[in-house]
């Protein structure tokens, strides 16, 4: 009977093979052999709580047998019993040091159980003992990642990847590590390898989609899609997913195809209702757009994004019948609701809208207090960081290092602060038919992990660039600008692709040293108009300065000090565009830019909202408007509230 319950085992028929197990042990209840067999099975079937009772009855009657409660162990583990499953992984190896595998399986139970201290002992003490068990690094650097220690979680799987490349779970973590050092290029690399080596692994095609997306490289995020939905085809997710992809290329009438695909199937799906919403408010449709956001406040009426994109896409008039319900939310949410921030932003621009603007500068400033408690703004060590980069990227040092340059003009550099007009000038020169708009491109402002990690050394970004040798000034450089191309799509063939990541001001020197020739525009704007927009934008994403108005104040005083130490040390380089100027006056700037990029000019930029062409940017509604004069001098509506933002200016006294 027991060749034929292991003969059914070897065949994949557990459950005949179980009931034969039970037979056996009913007629012989001490035959140890087949309580150990019969508990891997049924542990291998996914019923731990059962195998563990098997395990039991074996240790108890053979306590001194380590693999018995290693193995016991392990059950009480999967079960979530990890306090006992630590007592008996530790018995284990009191009996017997050289399970190995029973100690890399201990690291993992403390994990587990948050007892982060005695896994990192545990690791260590294996490698002291086996200094490439690819296992322990793989598993300390997930102690380290739980504990949020990003830079040693990254160095512990690099080496968990080098000693055991074909596990694809160990670049899945190497990846997700790379990708919170924002090193999307090298994540991409990582999850690319885990899904061919698991093709099944629906987690490593979602995240390479991810890390496409984030890129701008939306013809690849959908293919990744595409395969997912191969492998999880009734997943409406992932259809969502993709909807937002053509959503954020642009392409609003596929993307209200995807969303409305899902909601035949499934109605009351939030992040479609808001794809579908957004799908109209991006293609000019504002009477739909306002129609889906108010269905989806009132299905969902704790959703922050709701009540943002409502207030976006349209204007608002004192009598409108929706104020009043949106007071009642705002008056009755709490301060740890996070919806409460999306309400007061929307209604500060809700009385924006209807001149309020008493009404709105207290809504706006309710929404900022609390997206401030988010972050912690420190003003001298923001002015360490500029003093760094003014004091490293010297003009002697620019000059000595000639030698890193590459001779592309491909790209086209538009920075500034965040509101400035850096959209505007980019919809300008992307109007033309020789240039491609690639929206705010995620590269530069990773420099300072980038740049150290490219280098292989500790030491900081942008001390380390004395380091910087030809070799990886190019590396840097052909990511950049193949990252450009794909943003771009393999059939175009751009004279120019503009960045206009607005931050990017804070990498001019290192972009400038390996662009020689790229061209460079400096978005400005009325301090006080640009400083007041940052006040009244809900970013996503890290603006830590953003949410206070001296703070706000001292980065923007930081910006201008920084753009004076280029201006000096780059003469000639940077073109600067007034937004007050370009509005006033369109073509006269649009030449100016269209020279300074070194192309011809053609008409079509001088409409660029009618741009047919997709854009890839993040504004595609604001992209497809006129140029407008109405943010001039916006500030002098709420001039009474600014005493912090023009103390920090010095502009005046608080």
């Amino acid at each position: 009977m027991l060749i034929a319950a292991q003969q059914a085992l070897r065949a994949g028929l557990h459950s005949q093979a179980e009931n034969l197990y039970r037979d056996i042990l009913r007629k012989a209840p001490q035959a140890w052999d087949v309580h150990h067999q019969y508990a891997m099975l049924l542990a291998t079937t996914g019923r731990p709580s059962e195998a563990a009772k098997h395990f039991r009855l074996i240790v108890k009657a053979n306590p001194a047998f380590a693999a018995g409660h290693a193995n016991l162990a392990n059950a009480l583990a999967e079960a979530g019993e990890l306090a006992d499953a630590i007592v008996e992984f530790r018995r284990a190896l009191s009996l017997d040091s050289s399970l190995s595998a029973a100690r890399i399986a201990l690291g993992e139970t403390l994990r587990r159980a948050k007892r982060n201290d005695e896994a990192v002992e545990v690791y260590k003490a294996v490698m002291d003992l086996d200094k490439v068990n690819h296992a322990a690094f793989n598993g300390l650097g997930l102690v380290y990642r739980d504990q949020e220690d990003w830079p040693r979680a990254l160095e512990c799987f690099e080496h968990a990847v080098g000693l055991a490349p074909k596990n694809p779970d160990y670049r899945m973590n190497f990846g997700a590590a790379l990708r919170r050092h924002r090193l999307d290029g090298l994540a991409a690399e990582q999850f690319f390898e885990s899904a061919k080596l698991k093709p099944e692994s629906l987690e490593a095609v979602v995240l390479l989609a991810e890390v496409f997306q984030s890129q701008r490289r939306f013809d690849e995020a959908n293919e990744c899609y595409e395969r997912a939905l191969q492998l999880q085809p009734d997943n409406p997710e992932l259809q969502e997913r993709i909807g937002y992809v053509y959503l954020d290329m642009g392409d609003t009438e596929r993307a209200l195809n995807c969303f409305a695909e899902v909601l035949g199937q499934h109605p009351d799906r939030q992040m479609a209702l808001l794809g579908t919403g957004r799908s109209y408010m991006e293609s000019g449709h504002s009477r739909e757009a306002s129609a889906a956001f108010e269905a989806l406040t009132e299905r969902y009426p704790e959703s922050p994004s709701g009540y943002f994109y409502l207030a976006a896409s349209r204007k608002f008039t004192p009598d409108d019948p929706l104020i009043a319900p949106l007071q009642s939310l705002a008056k009755n949410a709490s301060n740890d609701d996070k919806s409460a921030i999306a309400i007061n932003f929307a209604l500060g621009k809700i009385f924006d809208d209807c001149k309020r603007w008493d009404e709105a500068f207290a809504h706006y400033s309710k929404g900022n207090a609390l997206r401030n408690t988010e972050f912690d703004y420190h003003p001298s060590q923001e002015k360490e960081k500029f003093d760094d980069l003014i004091s490293m990227f010297s003009r002697e040092f620019l000059e000595s290092h000639q030698e890193l340059g590459v001779q592309s003009d491909l790209p086209v550099i538009i920075v500034g602060m965040p509101r400035s007009g850096t959209t505007l000038t980019e919809q300008i020169i992307s109007s033309h038919p020789q240039v491609i708009g690639a929206g705010e491109v995620v590269f530069w402002v990773t420099a300072p992990t980038a740049v150290p990690y490219t280098l292989g050394v500790k030491q900081a970004y942008p001390e380390c660039m004395v380091l910087m040798k030809p070799e990886h000034a190019r590396d840097i450089a052909d990511k950049y600008l193949s990252l450009l191309h794909k943003i771009a799509g393999q059939d175009v063939q751009p004279a120019r692709i503009t960045d206009k990541m607005p931050h990017n001001f804070m990498q001019l020197g290192l972009i400038s040293l390996l662009f020689p020739k790229a061209p460079i525009i400096h978005c400005k704007r009325d301090a006080m108009d640009n400083c007041l927009s940052i006040f009244f934008q809900n970013f996503h994403g890290e603006h830590a300065y953003a949410y206070d108005l001296a703070n706000i104040g001292h980065h923007y005083k930081q910006y201008e000090r920084l753009m004076a130490h280029w201006h000096e040390v780059l003469p000639g380089r940077i073109l600067d565009i007034n937004y007050e100027d370009t509005i006033a006056d369109p073509e006269y700037w649009s030449r100016k830019l269209i020279e300074h990029v070194g192309l011809k000019w053609d008409d079509a930029c001088l409409a660029p909202h009618k741009l047919e062409r997709t854009v890839k940017t993040a504004s595609h509604w604001q992209v497809r408007q006129p140029i407008y004069k109405t943010s001039v001098q916006r500030w002098k509506h709420y001039e009474k509230h600014l005493g912090p933002l023009k103390a920090s200016l010095g502009l005046s006294r608080a």
